[in-house]
């Protein structure tokens, strides 16, 4: 797996742990070819995710994003917590639940 596709892999995996409520706010942005357009950027919510393996995410719906098209991820607020290229923008760490 190449480098970036495992930074993806591994960013994607990492809220994926999280429980349904801590991470259904989250939500993946990718691009999307659209015929006739090109490129258009569409976000999908992380608790749509099923699965993720070394090559996509596959979703709820029976779509599946490669893992090369993913450009960021956004947490609660919108705000871009991932980014291609840049990684972590944010400690997550800080925004988990606990259980009380």
């Amino acid at each position: 797996m190449g480098r970036r596709r495992s930074d993806i892999f591994e960013a994607v995996r990492r809220i994926m742990n999280y429980p349904l409520e801590d991470r259904g706010d989250y939500r993946i942005v990718y691009r999307h070819r659209v015929e006739g357009v090109g490129e258009v950027l569409r976000e999908a919510r992380l608790e749509s995710v099923v699965r993720v393996d070394k090559w996509a995410v596959h979703l709820v719906n029976g779509d599946s994003i490669p893992l090369h098209r993913i450009v960021e991820i956004r947490g609660p607020r919108g705000e871009t917590v991932w980014r291609r290229g840049l990684g972590w923008l944010e400690d997550l760490s800080s925004r988990r639940r606990t259980a009380g």
